[in-house]
């Protein structure tokens, strides 16, 4: 049981929980972890924030994919992850979080809430700033 189930033990943040749950095993990235700790880290400074988006209709599993998306693309294009300028790292996670990126965008194309054309845009943006970085 997360501790999170504990701390809220509201029904959206139970389902939160569970689509955080649910998208871990289903994107089986190694990288997730990083993503993961600043989204429990978002969870438990604004829980109602995130239950006002569940109760007026975003899907947890569509909040989850999105905040993953985010999170793993901003972290490609900081740099942090570059092994030198325009180049990620092969040995630590910025391939990963990449790839975590592009799947966590193509599951929300998946579930409908993002059109292709612009998932497209959005990594091929995020690409072109990891050239720029690092």
């Amino acid at each position: 049981m997360s501790i999170f189930s504990k701390i809220f033990p509201s029904k959206e943040m139970k389902m939160i929980i569970k689509a955080i749950n649910e998208a871990e095993k289903n994107l089986n990235n190694d990288s997730f972890y990083i993503v993961r700790e600043k989204i429990e880290k978002a969870i438990y400074k604004e829980p109602k924030k995130v239950s006002e988006l569940i109760k007026n209709g975003t899907t947890p599993i569509e909040w989850i994919y999105s905040v993953v998306s985010n999170i793993s693309g901003n972290y490609v294009e900081s740099g942090q992850f570059h092994l030198y300028r325009g180049i990620l790292n092969p040995m630590g996670p910025g391939e990963k979080l990449l790839k975590l990126f592009d799947d966590s965008t193509d599951k929300l194309v998946e579930i409908g809430a993002i059109e292709e054309s612009y998932a497209k845009q959005q990594k091929r943006g995020v690409r072109d700033n990891i050239k720029t970085v690092g």
